[in-house]
């Protein structure tokens, strides 16, 4: 049975527009939509009707699909639609009538005042959509046609909106039903539309539609989310949010059209004008023409990581790996001088490099090797041999599967340093073959008897790149060739002699700086770095009985298009050309299918050459943008800037980041980027030099890697990767900020367990929490009870089932506000309650100029307070003695606690009833206040009230021992604690007095006073004026010294222990009596059958003793540890163990035994009998 509801929740005026747009909030955060009655005059919708009026003759209503207006109010509340113009043009140039702009600014104002809020359900927003009028009728028997454009426009709303207002014109009365997506037994809940309401929703998890009788004009406005955060579960749209149907339907659709789009593309025909150039680039990101190489395993060591994951992860915050030559390596110290000019006496300027560890280790019975012959490989080929397996083995290959397999090896290495290291006399036979490295490839195919191509390639710093073009093409089904099965490309670069760095620094290779400066303009060369990089590849698709199966099974990453290329004749040998790294990159994206504008980034060889770089930036952005297409612009990144240039390895180490980055949707940063370099003429190219980690524009990305040869090799691989949700999160779970608290509506039931016998009752700071008492019962599944602010002008409350303290509802958290989620029954409600706080005032909005243009339209809109004021006061703001009506609703299975302040008396009157004493002067909501101190182990001791000076408490102390450490409680609470603003506060500097609250822990005032001394405390507390100042003043004296007897004095000797524990709900600390060699103490067992407690020395709870382990018993090893404050949850529990014997009203006598010296020793205790 579908609810109707007529009332408003919000009506503007009643509270400042600040406490309105939280009250607001809070009602969407709990039932997802809010009403709002704003006070319209008649007269002003008859205006706004009579402008509306006006549409029709101009031509601008116009009709659209079904599954548009599903998203916006259904296909009868929007059988016609009108976008009004953008609230950003200035006025005297838009065309809509002067009170439908003003209604436009009114949603504005609106979510202006809700925007500081909305934090509480999880989000922000950044914009707002234009305003839409939408005019009820019946709906159209021709559909309308999507297109491109249309679908481009509304789907980026729908997938963003997370707040919709709806402005209900008149002149007809309509009813707006709502349903939530994801409660299935939620009932339909229909509202009444009455004209001038006004009604905040979240489009996102609710449904809308729109019906009426009669001529009914309403008018809408999407407040939306800046980004879309990616997640995974049901419904997800391509960018990774959650999606509602109307959304989903529009996804369908688009998918559909780009598959019809791309199978259009393999005949070659020309791209439609009409077609957005976005939908080209999202069909290419979704759908693939050609063959597609997937890496399946991976595998690197590099400086600081062994995993590529990590590597790629770590990429994300810019690490800086190069450091000064270890002395593991070499002695540098023999070949550096600063002089740049060194190398002329066989010196080197430069002592920077990237280092990993490990490299002398090998596992030589994994391959079958001798030690021996292992002592005289060069460590290329061992870590070529460890590295290149592991790729292998990570893509699901064992030694014994691989053996006489048809898999292609491809090693890109050339460093010879380790002929010319100094070493011991030579090792014999073995030397010949384990210096070689042209033996590389053809080591790793015979130890793992691999029967593929296997070749060595040396094209300097292109060569692991090279390796990984032939690993990707020799996959590949070309003609009559046959491919192989799978492949793996490997490379490796290591620092092991500094035999070559004088002939690099004369080349001027090297940096002074010790750092890769691409990009900046103080590139002055490179630093060498260590690296070992492994890619086993396969192809995407394999043949089966003659069809093309694509496995399952994701990759890790694809390579798209390859191509490599020589320079040719150009300038010199090594120096960079332009035009050939053009044509490299524009026939890799031929051979990928797809627009030069579909990469989305570059990973560039950027090995910091002043010129080279400025080369390479101006190839980037000539091959992938043009100056019709230049957004949006490409990003570049270097991974020399971080690693150094690990030469061979350089091309695979910026592969495996960029495949890995691209799971996570971002391109990782530039190191060193201080200022560009000058040739680059940034301001002018349409590309993106990155220095902070960057989001891709959409889930899947194209991302080319370029590698550059010193001979003059070219090769440009491109990349595709998607976003893996499973990365970011291990599902998607519906955050609690995405569901409804409670659903007017109603549906499904309570357990009967949920419900009470008798009645609810309610208990709280007012009753210090004793005396539960009954709810009234008003219909329909509401009950109330009635609370009057004391002199805190705050109260905390829980809602107890039939009066059992442990049947309790709660709002799962301390202090939880109205309209929060509803827990329990259960008996987990201890510190979880609902705060009225009538103290609660809101940072005041700006004025701003529109809502002092809709005052004299919109007189509810008009400030009311002092608009000057920093604050404004909530909605629940209120005094002592002011009432307020808490109501628990229950509704079905749902269940909601709210509450309103109801009406008071003016505050003039009230000022009359107080005298100067204040408000306590006449025992309204007067509380009982008690004094815990350190001399009385922090047990409470009554102060008493003057009965010639209203307001003013006391007691007396008498301290055991030397100084004494005191705060003072209302109604035994010690969520009402006062407290001074420092720890340990003497008389000499009293200060304000702070509180009452509950975070006074450690903030004690103290007493200076010898053992023997006598104290009266007075505490003073008034309510001076009509707005509530509470004025409170701690004070004492010492009545006389050497008060105490000398048995008290005696008594002052010895160590005082409290226990405290789960009875009292760990509030109140209860003395243990002392007899010789131990303390004792009785206690009795609860409902629960076991009894949970610590012990505190002095009764102090930051010197608490306690076992080492939870729940610890003496029929159980453990430690007494203490005395400590890091006691949470190291608890003794008496009736865990089974020898206990414990059932409720079981008693118990609990010892702390001591050692000969007065230590405590351990904890104990022994079942007694209560009679005795």
């Amino acid at each position: 049975m579908a609810a109707l509801r007529a009332q408003a929740d919000v009506v503007i005026g009643q509270t400042s527009a600040e406490a309105a747009g939280l009250e607001i909030v809070s009602k969407l955060a709990a039932q997802g939509f809010c009403t709002v009655s704003p006070g319209f005059e008649d007269d002003t919708l008859a205006r706004a009707l009579e402008e509306v009026a006006e549409f029709q003759a101009a031509g601008r209503w116009q009709h659209v699909n079904s599954i548009i207006q599903d998203g916006l109010l259904g296909a009868e509340g929007s059988a016609q639609i009108a976008e009004l113009e953008s609230p950003e043009l200035d006025e005297t140039l838009r065309s809509d009538g002067e009170v439908l702009m003003k209604l436009d600014s009114t949603m504005t104002h609106l979510g202006f005042h809700m925007e500081p809020y909305l934090g509480i359900m999880g989000f922000d927003v950044s914009h707002r959509s234009r305003a839409v009028v939408h005019q009820a009728g019946e709906p159209d028997e021709e559909p309308v046609a999507l297109t491109e454009k249309e679908v481009m426009r509304w789907l980026a709303q729908f997938l963003r909106h997370k707040v919709m207002v709806i402005v209900f014109l008149g002149p007809a009365s309509g009813t707006l039903e709502l349903q939530p997506h994801i409660a299935e037994d939620a009932e339909t809940l229909e509202i009444r539309t009455v004209p001038g309401t006004i009604v905040v929703l979240r489009p996102d998890i609710l449904s809308h539609k729109h019906f009426s009788p009669g001529r009914a004009v309403a008018m809408s406005s999407f407040f939306l989310q800046g980004n879309l955060h990616r997640q995974s579960g049901r419904a997800v749209g391509r960018g990774g949010s959650q999606m509602t149907p109307a959304a989903k339907e529009l996804d369908d659709w688009t998918v559909g059209r780009l598959r019809e789009l791309k199978e259009k593309s393999f005949h070659h025909q020309s791209w439609d004008p009409d077609i957005p150039r976005d939908w080209q680039s999202a069909m290419n990101h979704m759908f693939h023409k050609g063959q597609m190489i997937a890496v399946r395993g991976t595998a690197c060591k590099f400086p600081g990581t062994e995993d590529p994951r990590v590597f790629s992860q770590a990429s994300t915050v810019g690490p800086d790996y190069p450091t000064e030559v270890p002395r593991l390596r070499w002695d540098h110290e023999e070949v550096f001088d600063p002089d740049p000019e060194s190398w002329r006496i066989y010196k080197s300027y430069c002592k920077h490099g990237s280092f990993m560890d490990g490299i002398e280790l090998f596992d030589c019975k994994m391959f079958s090797m001798s030690p021996n012959e292992a002592k005289s490989m060069d460590p290329h080929q061992r870590l070529i041999l460890e590295v290149g397996y592991e790729g292998l083995h990570n893509m699901g290959m064992r030694k014994n599967t691989m053996v006489n397999t048809s898999c292609g090896v491809y090693v890109g290495c050339g460093n010879m340093e380790w002929g010319m290291m100094p070493r011991e006399q030579d090792m014999g036979a073995f030397a010949a073959t384990g210096g070689a490295l042209s033996i590389s490839s053809g080591r790793f195919s015979f130890t793992l008897g691999l029967k593929g191509p296997s070749m060595t390639l040396d094209t300097d710093a292109s060569s692991g790149a090279t390796a990984l073009y032939l690993a990707a093409e020799s996959v590949q089904r070309k003609g009559r060739a046959v491919p192989n099965d799978y492949a793996v490309a490997i490379s490796a670069h290591l620092l092991l002699a500094a035999v070559w760095w004088p002939s690099h620094c004369a080349s001027g290779w090297l940096c002074p700086e010790g750092r890769c400066m691409t990009f900046d303009a103080s590139a002055a060369g490179y630093v060498r770095g260590d690296g070992v990089a492994a890619v086993a590849v396969k192809p995407m698709t394999t043949l089966v009985d003659g069809n093309y199966v694509t496995s399952e099974d994701p990759p890790l990453g694809s390579i798209a298009g390859a191509m490599m290329n020589n320079n040719g004749k150009g300038a010199s040998l090594a120096s960079p050309h332009g035009p050939a790294e053009q044509e490299a990159i524009a026939e890799a994206i031929r051979n990928a299918s797809i627009s030069p504008a579909d990469v989305d980034a570059v990973e560039c060889h950027g090995a910091g050459g002043f010129l080279a770089d400025a080369i390479e930036v101006g190839s980037m952005a000539r091959a992938h943008r043009s100056e019709e297409q230049r957004d949006p612009p490409l990003l570049l990144s270097a991974v020399k800037s971080s690693m150094g240039n690990q030469i061979e390895t350089s091309g695979l180490a910026g592969f495996l980041k960029t495949i890995y980055s691209s799971q996570y949707g971002v391109m990782t940063p530039n190191l060193h980027l201080r200022q560009a370099n000058p040739h680059t003429d940034l301001s002018d190219q349409p590309v993106s030099i990155l220095s902070e980690c960057t989001e891709y524009k959409m889930p899947s990305s194209f991302v080319g890697v370029m590698s550059r040869g010193f001979g003059g090799s070219n090769i440009y691989l491109i990349t595709w990767g998607d976003v893996k949700f499973n990365k970011e999160s291990t599902g998607h779970v519906i955050s609690q900020r995405d569901q409804i608290m409670f659903w007017p509506g109603g549906g499904g039931a309570l357990e009967s367990d949920a419900q009470p016998a008798r009645a609810y009752t309610v208990v709280g700071t007012w009753s210090q929490w004793h005396d539960p008492a009954p709810m009234e019962a008003e219909g329909n599944g509401t009950y109330s009870f009635t609370v009057t602010l004391g002199e805190n002008r705050w109260e905390q409350f829980q809602i107890w089932l039939d009066g059992d303290p442990n049947r309790v509802l709660h709002p799962g958290q301390a202090k939880g506000y109205k309209n929060s989620n509803v827990f329990g029954p259960d008996s987990l409600g201890h510190g979880c309650n609902w705060l009225i706080d009538g103290c609660t005032e809101l940072p005041a909005a700006p004025a701003s100029p529109q809502i002092r243009e809709l005052e004299d339209l919109l007189p509810s809109w008009q400030a009311n307070g002092d608009s000057a004021a920093s604050s404004k006061p909530s909605a629940d703001f209120g005094l002592p003695g002011d009432r307020y009506r808490v109501q628990l609703r229950v509704i079905g299975r749902w269940r909601t606690v709210t509450w309103e302040r109801l009406p008071s008396e003016q505050r003039a009157e009230l000022a009359t009833r107080r005298d100067q004493a204040g408000l306590l002067a006449q025992g309204q909501r007067q509380g009982h206040y008690y004094i815990a101190g350190s001399w009385n182990d922090w047990s409470l001791q009554e102060m008493l009230p003057d009965p010639n000076s209203p307001g003013v408490f006391h007691a007396t102390a008498s301290l055991w021992r030397s100084g004494g450490e005191f705060q003072i409680l209302r109604n035994r609470d010690w969520r009402q604690v006062l407290h001074p603003s420092s720890p340990r506060t003497s008389r000499d500097a009293l200060g304000v007095v702070e509180g009452p609250d509950d975070l006074g822990h450690g903030l004690n005032w103290f007493l200076n006073g010898r053992a023997g001394d006598a104290f009266r405390i007075e505490l003073r507390r008034s309510l001076e004026d009509t707005q509530g100042t509470d004025t409170k003043s701690v004070s004492w004296e010492c009545l006389q010294p050497d008060a105490v007897s000398q048995t008290g004095l005696e008594r002052a000797s010895r160590r005082s222990y409290c226990i405290v524990g789960s009875w009292t709900s760990w509030q109140e600390p209860q003395e243990m009596q002392w007899e010789e060699g131990c303390y004792r103490y009785t206690l009795q067992i609860g409902g629960l059958g076991e009894e949970s407690f610590q012990i505190l020395l002095d009764g102090l709870r930051e010197r608490a003793l306690h076992p080492d382990k939870p729940d610890a018993n003496p029929h159980m090893s453990h430690v007494l540890q203490g005395p400590s404050m890091n006691a949470h949850g190291l608890n003794w529990t008496v009736g865990r163990h089974q020898s206990d014997g414990c059932r409720p009203g079981s008693c118990y006598e609990v010892k702390l035994m001591l050692t000969s010296s007065g230590e405590p020793k351990h904890v104990q205790w022994s079942k007694i009998d209560p009679s005795n």
